[in-house]
């Protein structure tokens, strides 16, 4: 066998280095592609996760949405609309009226009955709620609203019946920026809706 000259080992040396770097950057190649799969992955999970919290921000929205005055409102099978708000110190006229303890708010509320029986409409249906406090109805001085009030009036199934709510509370509350008009069905309701007033 013939001995190799030391040219010919070197060059032996130089070809199976640049097989084995070869191979290597090979393995580089093939590693960064996969690490450019992955980080495509992970970007399209990023946004799949973006787009599912926006989808949710959207529903939450939709759960929180504040209702004011002229919004119409579907608590169980009754619906409410606050049509208007009035505030006055008398209600009737010179000789059958009232004047208020505080200030009177009266309340124009619109009711629709979706339930299958009829409805009568009482004054525990309405409250208003400022902060931890609760004011109910002045049923007393309703009587003075005469046919406008919609206090014990009956509500057919698929019919509405529009009618006004009064309150005699401070003037402090008539302002604050927390008063709501709270609505609940029946006298025993569990489910409740909120109307801001201000």
């Amino acid at each position: 066998m013939k001995k190799l000259k030391k040219w010919q080992i070197a060059l032996i040396v130089l070809l199976a280095i640049g097989v084995i770097g070869g191979a290597a950057g090979g393995g580089d190649s093939e590693k960064k592609e996969e690490e450019k799969q992955q980080e495509t992955s992970k970007n399209e999970d990023k946004k799949d996760n973006q787009e599912e919290q926006k989808e949710e921000k959207k529903e939450e929205q939709k759960e929180e949405k504040v209702y004011g005055i002229g919004d119409t409102q579907k608590v169980g099978k009754v619906e409410y609309t606050v049509v208007s708000k009035d505030v006055t110190d008398h209600i009737g006229d010179e000789y059958s009226g009232v004047a208020a303890q505080n200030e009177f708010m009266i309340l124009t509320v619109k009711i629709t009955n979706h339930g299958d029986k009829s409805l009568t409409v009482a004054d525990s249906f309405f409250n208003l709620v400022d902060g931890s406090k609760t004011f109910k109805t002045d049923s007393g001085d309703a009587i003075y609203l005469e046919d406008d009030s919609i206090i014990f009036k009956e509500i057919n199934p698929d019919a509405s019946l529009t009618g006004k709510v009064i309150f005699d509370i401070s003037e402090n509350t008539v302002k604050s920026s927390n008063l709501q008009l709270q609505v609940q069905t029946g006298a025993w309701g569990t489910e409740k809706g909120y109307f801001k007033l201000n």
